[in-house]
């Protein structure tokens, strides 16, 4: 493995020290309410349950009232209004605990059930009413910011229920120069699809000076801070209506058009957990790895003889390669932004959904910042430009359910934590764990102040995990 050089770690301590802050102000943007149901509690009925769904039911209103009083208590503006709002909430959720005592005393441990925990958790967050204009685009009310974008709400939109969302970033006009206004780029795009009855779009507009298909090389002065500037023209958009309407957070899907394709790969391998799914209009090399997009819903639209045709094909290879049948690539009949193809990208947007628990999780660092998916995240590893190009870091995580193993390799990382569910492996049991060749056998316990901790910290009652694990790699031998 190289080692860094004096200079090369200078550059990464300076870079560190100026981006700690902007970095926290993203990450802050990120960590919002946001609801819905995950595509295992969709499918929740054809799976089986302990409890009835009367019991369910039960222990899910009193999971709301717990978190509504617990968002009440913690926007409290006064020592005696927050007195108030603390008694309410230790009231519910003494209430919640009680209860689910009471069930988990006739039918055991029901942390064991993954489609109980779906059901008590569904939709846990309460979200205001709208005053937002339905049925059409409109510019939404962002009083108190400085945040202006558009949105389209569905005629239904209710908040106590979770919808499909569609992060639209618009394309470059002809002369690429500037953006096209995102209300035109979506009259081209998804005006008249049937999505539009139940699906939320949101429209952030975009400026041609943020140069969005920069490829940033973090190793020099001032890029992080460039880079930041893009990222907050997404996430703090994203943020702010997270907060205000009721997303589902597992069929939350980032379309792309022409001049911002290779910025929302980077963010999709930055953060995979988030986005149900990617839809790349005019994709182009973005000079990254591409393997954290592993079993990731990815649609290409490709035109015949187009320059990026090629591309294309390559990467739809590669990530299919990564994870079978997780890339689809759209063959268009027009020119770009493909309004021929609405109806197929349509259908396709419809079915995807996020798996938070899925067998195998990828994750191929593309910033130093960033190093979590699903149930993995990457704690001590080699900084990016102090290694060479074949030595960056590197997880693999395979999960053999008939076994209860989970077979992980990697490159150039110390230490790693899995979040861990019976969906993902069986907790009754000993799971075997064998890092880069090296196994380790446990039996771990579950933890509901685990799972209650990560609900309530990250705003999303999807996030059903209840083992946490540490583990640190093995020294490879001599």
């Amino acid at each position: 493995m190289d080692q860094p050089n004096s200079l090369s770690f200078g550059r990464r301590i300076a870079r560190r020290a100026a981006t700690q802050t902007l970095a926290a102000t993203l990450l802050a943007t990120l960590a919002v309410p946001t609801l819905g149901q995950t595509a295992k509690a969709q499918d929740a009925q054809a799976r089986p349950t302990v409890m009835s769904a009367s019991e369910i039911k039960g222990l899910n209103k009193k999971v709301q009232a717990w978190m509504d009083a617990s968002l009440k208590h913690n926007n409290a503006t006064s020592p005696r209004a927050r007195t108030k709002a603390s008694k309410k909430k230790r009231q519910a959720r003494d209430k919640f605990t009680k209860d689910w005592k009471s069930r988990a005393k006739k039918h055991g441990d029901l942390l064991k059930s993954v489609p109980d925990l779906e059901g008590v958790f569904r939709d846990a967050f309460p979200y205001p009413s709208t005053k937002a204009m339905k049925g059409q685009v409109a510019a939404v009310n962002t009083k108190g910011t400085s945040l202006k974008y558009d949105a389209f709400i569905p005629k239904g939109y209710k908040p106590a229920v979770g919808h499909r969302v569609v992060i639209q970033l618009t394309g470059l006009d002809e002369s690429g120069d500037e953006f096209v206004k995102p209300r035109d780029h979506f009259a081209k795009t998804w005006q008249g699809s049937p999505l539009q009855d139940d699906t939320i779009f949101i429209l952030p507009p975009l400026d041609a000076a943020l140069d969005l298909d920069a490829s940033p090389d973090f190793a020099e002065p001032g890029e992080e801070a460039k880079d930041m500037e893009r990222r907050k023209a997404l996430f703090q958009v994203a943020g702010f209506a997270q907060r205000s309407l009721n997303f589902d957070r597992s069929r939350m899907i980032l379309d792309c058009g022409k001049g911002s394709c290779r910025f929302g790969m980077r963010m999709a391998t930055y953060f995979p957990t988030r986005f149900a799914g990617l839809i790349l209009r005019y994709p182009e090399e973005a000079g990254i790895r591409y393997e954290s997009l592993c079993g990731m819903p990815v649609l290409l639209v490709k035109k015949a003889g187009a320059d990026n045709a090629q591309f294309i094909d390559d990467l739809a290879k590669q990530l299919n390669e990564l994870s079978a049948g997780s890339c689809k690539v759209v063959e268009a009949s027009d020119d770009y932004p493909f309004a021929a193809a609405q109806g197929e990208i349509s259908k396709w947007t419809k079915e995807v959904q996020r798996d938070l628990f899925r067998s195998k999780v990828v994750i191929a660092p593309n910033h130093d910042l960033y190093h979590k998916a699903y149930w993995i995240e990457l704690g001590t590893v080699e900084p990016l430009d102090s290694v060479a190009k074949e030595d960056r870091p590197y997880l693999e995580a395979v999960v053999n359910k008939e076994e209860n193993k989970i077979d992980i390799k990697t490159k150039s990382v110390s230490s790693f934590v899995m979040l861990l569910n019976d969906d993902i492996v069986d907790l009754d049991k000993e799971v075997t764990v064998v890092v880069n060749g090296v196994p380790e056998k446990q039996k771990r316990s579950r933890q509901f102040s685990l799972l209650q901790k990560l609900i309530w910290s990250r705003f999303d009652p999807n996030q059903l995990f209840t083992v946490e694990w540490r583990m640190s790699v093995p020294a490879e031998k001599e």
